[in-house]
């Protein structure tokens, strides 16, 4: 082991305009748009140069609209559409477009849910419910909405009462077409008469959303932590028994289960002895004494060494695209220690990148 790296020594940047605590974020790494979400705001920034694009007071405004608190849990940042979705209040979602328009809110799930993740190459949309029992794919699909002075005006033209009226006068025909609107207004409940009117004054687009499928553990396993490969089409679960499964984006099914460190842990301490992370066809899997890493594409091993850490690790990076690209690792001490491929050779030591 070559050294420990503080993360506190990197060097810090404030954010411009923020501060109040940061709730959740995403990064659009095509334009390189950067959302952040606090409590009460969203603010859109440049990537790259740290100007703000754009900000919403989004408590404020939807607090108005619906007539309840709006709580942004997590974003995602939707790469094919240009577009970013919010999981809201733990059941719902709410999509905005690179102008902070949004849509309605939609609310399909009845259960709370911990985490959201975007499959950025199927449109597609991952939950993992709170109880880690059920992760729930969804398929969504953008659309327009017609511009409603258009959409008045030939809903008038084509009413079928009117059309119908060819043996009443003009202002019979007329009289009963009015009518008939207002009773099929007043049918409306009150949150379908809001919906319309929201839709028709703030919302510029919709977003058709359907479930796609289901996945659960098999044998009372617990999902304790999901990772994404989608040059393979795979996902990737971390069960509470530190084994991973490995499921087909397209179909669902379980490909294969690995079990890399071979031990019987106790359950309320093994979020503290193993974790993972996906980059491109390479699987890493950390625990209390080895790092394997686990080549996804040719199913074997890349290398399987231990790496006499002794401190707890808190969070996995891996990045694979740069130069010095490797594993980044932040412990439960708040330090920083990276594995990487241009130093490492044969050694397997940690190193700063």
């Amino acid at each position: 082991m070559d050294e420990f790296y503080n993360i506190t020594a990197l060097q810090q940047l404030e954010v411009p305009q923020v501060s109040e605590k940061i709730k959740c974020y995403a990064l659009n790494y095509i334009n390189h748009h950067l959302m952040l979400v606090t409590k009460q705001d969203i603010y859109l920034y440049d990537a790259n140069t740290r100007v703000l694009l754009r900000k919403m007071p989004y408590a404020k405004k939807f607090g108005a609209l619906y007539d309840c608190e709006i709580k942004i849990k997590a974003v995602e940042a939707l790469i094919m559409t240009n577009m970013w979705v919010c999981f809201v209040n733990k059941k719902s979602f709410l999509y905005f477009n690179e102008k902070l328009e949004f849509s309605k809110i939609y609310s399909p799930e009845a259960n709370t849910a911990i985490s959201i993740f975007a499959i950025q190459r199927l449109n597609e949309i991952i939950t993992l419910r709170e109880d880690r029992r059920l992760i729930k794919f969804w398929k969504y699909e953008y659309v327009e909405i017609e511009d409603t002075a258009q959409g008045d005006h030939n809903e008038n033209k084509a009413s079928p009462e009117f059309a119908n009226a060819k043996k009443k006068t003009a202002r019979k025909a007329i009289e009963d077409n009015k009518y008939h609107n207002f009773k099929k207004r007043m049918e409306m409940n009150k949150d379908e008469e809001r919906s319309k009117y929201i839709q028709k004054k703030e919302q510029s687009f919709e977003i058709n959303m359907q479930t796609k499928g289901t996945i659960q553990p098999k044998s009372g396993r617990y999902f304790m932590k999901l990772a994404l490969c989608e040059e393979l089409n795979l996902l990737v679960a971390l069960f509470d028994t530190c084994e991973v499964g490995i499921y087909n984006l397209i179909t669902l099914d379980l490909i294969d289960t690995k079990n890399f460190s071979n031990v019987q842990v106790e359950k309320e301490v093994v979020s503290n002895i193993s974790s993972m992370a996906v980059d491109q066809e390479l699987l890493y899997y950390w625990d209390d004494k080895k790092l394997i890493i686990y080549d996804l594409l040719q199913n074997e091993e890349v290398t399987n060494f231990n790496h006499g850490v002794h401190n707890r690790v808190a969070y996995l990076h891996a990045d694979k695209s740069n130069p010095n690209g490797g594993l980044y690792l932040v412990t439960g001490e708040n330090k920083l220690l990276v594995y990487s491929y241009a130093t490492s050779n044969a050694s397997h030591k940690f190193c700063n990148s």
